[in-house]
């Protein structure tokens, strides 16, 4: 299982700004691999299938910095490892519409 978190920031301030980007993937892979998302804990939540891989998605609902302690927990309740995790964020070094992927 992958479970692919995505960050954001809570409220209208912050609501169509590239800060939720990782909120805005998270609906975007919901409703292609049709995953129904619900609330459930710190996150808005779902599990699926994207192709043959079970996924678990989770749009964090706090601040991005503060998501750690949250996140460790939903991998324990998983079960799962970093290595199982993929995080979606915004990343003010890179210019909108760029993708870097960090093994890390």
């Amino acid at each position: 299982m992958r479970l692919i978190v995505g960050l954001g920031n809570p409220g209208p301030d912050y609501a169509e700004t590239r800060h939720n980007v990782g909120c805005w993937v998270i609906e975007r892979a919901a409703a292609r691999w049709s995953i129904r998302l619900a609330r459930k804990g710190v996150a808005v939540r779902g599990s699926g299938r994207a192709r043959s891989k079970l996924v678990e998605l989770a749009g964090m609902l706090d601040w991005m910095n503060v998501t750690g302690p949250p996140l460790k927990g939903l991998l324990r309740e998983l079960n799962l490892t970093p290595d199982d995790l993929v995080i979606v964020h915004d990343d003010l070094d890179l210019e909108p519409g760029r993708l870097r992927i960090r093994p890390s």
